[in-house]
């Protein structure tokens, strides 16, 4: 069984392998295990209404939520 490297409502950079348009802030908004194990995640964009599925290895941390000034 695959761990969760990310949790619903973490923050993330997106890296997509093929969508150069797709790259950017997103937020986690639900996990899929698939049956082999892996675990596929969800992700809405911080700026856009476009929401993506992607792997682990496509995601890289980012800091919490901006500031709103």
């Amino acid at each position: 069984m695959t761990t969760r490297e990310f949790k619903v409502g973490q923050y993330v950079y997106y890296h997509p392998a093929n969508r150069v348009t797709a790259k950017g802030r997103y937020v986690v908004i639900a996990l899929f295990q698939k049956p082999d194990g892996r675990v596929r995640y969800l992700i809405q964009s911080e700026d856009e209404p476009s929401e993506y599925t992607a792997s682990a290895k496509e995601l890289r941390k980012a800091p919490g939520p901006r500031r709103r000034l």
